[in-house]
């Protein structure tokens, strides 16, 4: 599919390119730019620039880099006429019924889910409207749920019906696709019916807004089981989305801080209530994805789970996960019985913000759990509840956080700091794990000559001041990274480079050329053109010394006497225009 670049221009001249990048990372200045957590990589140091003035991205911890089409492509994981459609939907630009060759390219599996799951949220929402509907409207009532927040979050509802999603989709999609996108279910005999039935509808959204599935509570507390979601799909991955992160992350971003709850239920109350920094883990176990996703929002977390033994089990699984992804993390315990809806309707949002104050680290939430149950004067008790949190402060990556909790478990159990050391992880212990974003050290990098990586860069930076030079010196084939010589043929067609010719480079190629524009530029043209000069003399004498030193070698196996001779010439030639390669 072709866009002209007179569309792509409108495009981005219509979306504020910081905002829509603070969307999913947080921003800080950094001189003309901005820094953050890469949303391509874990890492604990932010290396991610965005450039507002330019309309382009820099990982300089990954290497990954682009503009505003190449961002949203990425990080969806769609295509880049998705992307540019996606945008234009947003942007109010229209994409006329323009084309290459290519335009009956068909649609990906993602684009397809994503348009799909759209329509199927359209039909649940205008569901819950509708009279047999009532109960699931009465069931909102009863949670003091108003309609207003549930036309926020998307909630609808599923009809009692085996088919009328399916006969409300199958007239624009194949009944096979409804099947991959888990909203019908095919049985043995080759029949399909609808998957959710008789349920309240929890739409799962992305950062960008895109439905990516579907989370439905059980209105009869005959059916079971009480919540069931959409399968993983190429768009539904439960470990790598957080319920209600779309509406939050604003308040997070704002707060600093995240509060992490089980139940969809639980967020929507708190929300609704005024508590707006909160998400939900979709029922399934903390994962590393998690962890990281809210890094990029904050520094900080508090797990508020149910106050049962279930709950504050679930609130144990996932805290190392969260440490190593260095957050500072607190555990708040309600009371017995009591989970964050039913304690927020009994107590308002003064009470459960004051409660939330008093969450405990993971060294206290884990001695105070055990000890609700267990005597820690017993010997037996003592070994029980060490054999439990070794693995975890064990994992730990940070020395000195690994350290202090260490010390400060030992001290309130009452016993030694190696007991917490695991035989054979000594050596583990004392050292600092390396970060996620090096290198292992028997991967070796792709090499790119320095010399060549200045030029093309200075003409990145300056076309109009050095393109002239570089083309009466230099050919395609004077550079020996293929990124290099197809930016030197865009530029030498072109007569510039923008960052709207990323699009037509190769992923490596656009890291480059990415972190290229990144660059300040120089301080004016006649000091570019200088920089040149400088560097293609530099390049010609490092052209002319490596043929001196290929004919030395050759002299040195050459064992005709004549043909030395003319290897003698042909090296003092070279010798003496290495000497005068004082200027161009």
């Amino acid at each position: 599919m072709f866009f002209p670049e007179s569309i792509l221009e409108e495009i981005k001249s219509r979306v504020d390119f910081l905002a829509f990048i603070s969307r999913y990372v947080d921003l800080k200045r950094a001189g003309a730019n901005y820094k953050g957590l890469c949303p391509f990589h874990q890492e604990k140091t932010p290396s991610f620039m965005v450039s507002p003035n330019k309309a382009i991205y820099k990982c300089f911890g990954c290497g990954v880099g682009g503009n505003l089409f190449t961002f949203l492509r990425d990080i969806e994981n769609i295509s880049f006429v998705e992307a540019v459609r996606m945008l234009a939907a947003e942007s109010g630009v229209v994409l006329p019924a323009y084309s290459s060759k290519q335009s009956q390219e068909e649609e990906s599996e993602s684009e397809l889910l994503y348009r799909i799951n759209d329509r199927a949220r359209a039909f649940f929402c205008q569901a819950l409207q509708s009279d047999e509907a009532k109960k699931a409207r009465e069931y909102l009532a009863g949670r003091a749920i108003t309609l207003e927040t549930a036309t926020a979050f998307s909630i609808g509802y599923a009809p009692d019906s085996y088919d009328a999603l399916r006969r409300h989709l199958s007239a624009d999609f194949e009944e096979e696709v409804l099947v991959r996108a888990g909203l019908l279910v095919k049985r043995e005999d080759g029949k399909v019916y609808d998957k959710f039935r008789r349920r309240l509808v929890f739409t799962i959204q992305n950062l960008s807004g895109l439905t990516c599935g579907f989370s439905c509570r059980v209105l009869n507390p005959d059916d079971n089981p009480k919540y069931l979601n959409s399968p993983e799909t190429t768009v539904f991955q439960k470990g790598r989305l957080l319920y209600g992160l779309l509406q939050a992350r604003d308040a997070i971003r704002k707060e600093n801080r995240a509060v992490i709850v089980e139940g969809n239920v639980d967020l929507i109350t708190l929300f609704q209530g005024g508590i707006k920094n909160v998400v939900a883990s979709l029922g399934t176990a903390f994962t590393d994805s998690h962890a990281l996703l809210l890094k990029r929002f904050c520094s900080q977390v508090t797990l508020l789970y149910d106050g049962d033994s279930a709950g504050q089990s679930s609130a144990k699984r996932g805290l190392n996960l969260l440490l190593n992804a260095g957050l500072s993390v607190r555990v708040v315990s309600l009371p017995s019985k009591e989970d964050p809806d039913s304690y927020f309707k009994k107590n308002g949002k003064e009470a459960m913000e004051a409660l939330l104050k008093t969450g405990k680290d993971v060294v206290d939430f884990l001695i105070d759990h055990f000890s609700t149950s267990n005597d820690l004067s017993v010997a037996e008790n003592k070994s029980k509840l060490v054999q439990e949190m070794a693995p975890l402060l064990s994992e730990l990556t940070d020395p000195v956080i690994k350290a202090e909790y260490v010390r400060k478990a030992a001290l309130r159990i009452g016993t030694r700091e190696e007991f917490f050391i695991p035989k054979g992880n000594i050596r583990k212990w004392g050292a600092t794990n390396r970060d996620a974003t090096q290198p292992a050290a028997d991967v070796t990098p792709v090499s790119i000559d320095a010399l060549e990586e200045e030029m093309v860069s200075l003409m990145v930076r300056a076309p109009q001041a050095v393109l002239s030079l570089a083309q009466r010196y230099l050919k395609k084939e004077d550079f020996s990274h293929p990124s290099f010589q197809t930016m030197y043929l865009i530029m030498l067609e072109e007569g510039t480079f923008d960052e709207s010719m990323l699009a037509s480079l190769e992923a490596d190629a656009q890291k480059i050329a990415s972190a290229m524009m990144m660059a300040e530029p120089p301080k004016s043209d006649g000091q570019a053109a200088d920089d040149m000069k400088a560097l293609l003399l530099r390049f010609r004498r490092r052209r002319l010394e490596n043929e001196r030193a290929q004919i030395k070698q050759q002299m040195s196996q050459c064992t005709d006497e004549e043909e030395k001779l003319k290897l003698m010439a042909r090296f003092q030639e070279i010798t003496a225009r290495i000497h005068s390669a004082l200027d161009l």
